[in-house]
């Protein structure tokens, strides 16, 4: 199974956030993104623990109701990593 690396962006007490690198907030009927469209966040639970650390989720990318999404293989994993640059509340 590959990993995908990511940053989160935002981490609390409940849920930690990312953009996702192949999810967009919308798209054409032929399933190309929007122009315009940006990258749909992503909420995974945080266990509690706002640390700096690397964490490992499984995606749900095909799981996002959006009008014209294409599919999504999922056959990977979410390496997220928590730093200093991640919003802590």
């Amino acid at each position: 199974m590959s990993v995908v690396d990511v940053v989160a962006l935002k981490i609390d007490e409940c849920c930690v956030s990312f953009e996702c690198p192949f999810c967009r907030t919308s798209y054409y009927k032929n399933g190309q993104p929007r122009i315009n469209s940006k990258p749909h966040l992503h909420i995974h639970g945080s266990s509690r623990d706002t640390s700096n650390r690397v964490i490992e989720r499984s995606p749900h990318c095909n799981l996002i109701p959006q009008r014209f999404k294409p599919n999504i293989d999922c056959s990977f994993t979410f390496r997220i990593t928590i730093d200093d640059t991640t919003i802590k509340s």
